[in-house]
């Protein structure tokens, strides 16, 4: 559970850092002129993610994996909000709660064998 929780917050971080990398000038635009550092280090972070996810299937089943990673959506959506100042509207914060809501009772109906 531990590794997953760093699994959605290194998808976190990716998101972020590729959405403030896309706002660069042009001249920033390092690789092949279309991504800068910020956004290679997002793209890092996802293969870091990625590779943790692949290590961390091997203990938990599919369906379990995927209703937890669904927590990576509620962590982008309040960094958008708290680090890129980024507006939600009431909707979207009903969106986080009950996708939230869903993830404690999935996460509550499992144990880990």
């Amino acid at each position: 559970i531990a590794a997953m929780a760093v699994i959605v917050a290194l998808t976190v971080g990716a998101n972020v850092l590729l959405k403030v990398g896309a706002g660069v000038a042009p001249s920033e635009r390092i690789f092949f002129g279309m991504l800068g550092w910020l956004s290679v280090g997002g793209l890092c972070l996802y293969a870091c993610a990625g590779l943790l996810y692949a290590w961390v299937l091997r203990w938990i089943p599919l369906h379990m994996a995927q209703i937890l990673i669904a927590a990576q959506f509620v962590g982008i959506m309040l960094a958008s909000w708290l680090i890129l100042s980024e507006q939600i509207g009431a909707m979207q914060w009903t969106a986080i709660g009950l996708i939230t809501a869903g993830l404690l009772v999935a996460g509550a109906s499992y144990r880990l064998s």
